[in-house]
């Protein structure tokens, strides 16, 4: 309550000189609200773009790993089935490899029997042996009648081929004396 008419236009007075202060003051605050207004929906864009760029890294990082740990799946997926593949084949070698000792073992006790399943190789290789013994150790003159004993197998054969060899040997001496017969009477 003012009683006093001066104290109102000191008053007045006060105010009219303060205003200019006052309102620099108003303008002041209501910049800085503005701008803390601006910088608090600023940042909070900011925080939220940099959220979903971590997401999308993330993301991008998850399936780049996902990717990454399909392709190592299928690599040791063809890795196992090749080793699996090798480990096989190794034991088939091995095991062929000892099924081909045992049949030649076999193969080898009954080499004197009559042909079977296992001695047929070695019946073979006799063969094929005694033939080519023979051919270096054929008789060169009817007048030699040294021949190669036989293995059992070849009784029958070497029977047959001492015969046409003879007879091969006694055409050749034939041939030969027909040619120049002067040479034989002697």
């Amino acid at each position: 309550m003012i009683k006093n008419p001066q104290t109102v236009f000191e008053i007045e007075n006060r105010f009219q000189a303060s205003k200019h202060t006052l309102a620099t003051i108003i303008q002041s605050l209501w910049r800085g609200y503005i701008a803390r207004k601006r910088y608090t929906r600023t940042k909070a864009l900011v925080i939220c773009c940099q959220r979903l760029a971590r997401q999308r890294l993330r993301y991008r990082r998850s399936m780049k790993l996902r990717a990454f740990n399909a392709v190592t799946q299928k690599i040791v997926f063809v890795q196992k089935n090749i080793r699996r593949l090798l480990a096989v084949r190794a034991y088939n070698r091995t095991r062929n490899a000892g099924l081909t000792i045992i049949n030649f073992v076999k193969g080898f006790l009954s080499r004197n029997d009559p042909p079977n399943a296992y001695n047929g190789r070695f019946l073979v290789y006799k063969q094929t042996k005694y033939l080519i013994e023979l051919s270096g150790a054929l008789p060169k003159s009817l007048i030699d009648d040294c021949w190669p004993n036989p293995p059992n197998c070849c009784v029958e054969v070497s029977a047959y081929l001492k015969a046409l060899h003879r007879g091969w040997l006694s055409r050749i001496y034939r041939a030969n004396l027909a040619k120049c017969p002067e040479t034989y009477e002697r």
